[in-house]
């Protein structure tokens, strides 16, 4: 297992491993195509101002994904679909009980036209 430097500048894998060496790599969770990656990563570092010299697996899609950082988010409470999200206060065409205890018995008062009321000008002193 070898990282080769050809003639354009790039690195290349070259992997001829056995059947022995490719079992004891997978115990450690290694694959064969992993090495054509590293060949990759290396040649992209070489392009980048940034050097370093760990590297890691790639990533393995049948592992669990990372925890996130912070509080999960709050468990939305499902409503059945006939009830309807309600608005604060009061429904429109409800109505309060003096409201309803009027129009049991029938009285109506006549509304109070807008502005003063006749007569409260002059109120005797």
């Amino acid at each position: 297992i070898a990282l080769v430097l050809m003639t354009d500048g790039l690195y290349s894998a070259i992997n001829n491993q056995s059947a022995r060496q490719c079992d004891l790599l997978r115990c450690f969770g290694i694959e064969r195509s992993y090495f054509k990656l590293f060949a990759d990563d290396v040649n992209h570092r070489l392009v980048n101002p940034i050097n370093s010299q760990i590297h890691r697996l790639p990533e393995d899609p049948s592992a669990k994904p990372k925890k996130k950082r912070g509080r999960p988010p709050k468990q939305k409470v499902k409503q059945e679909p006939d009830i309807p999200n309600r608005k604060p206060g009061r429904p429109k065409g409800s109505k309060n009980k003096k409201t309803l205890e009027r129009e049991a018995t029938n009285i109506i008062k006549a509304k109070r036209k807008p502005g003063r009321p006749k007569g409260s000008k002059n109120k005797p002193k």
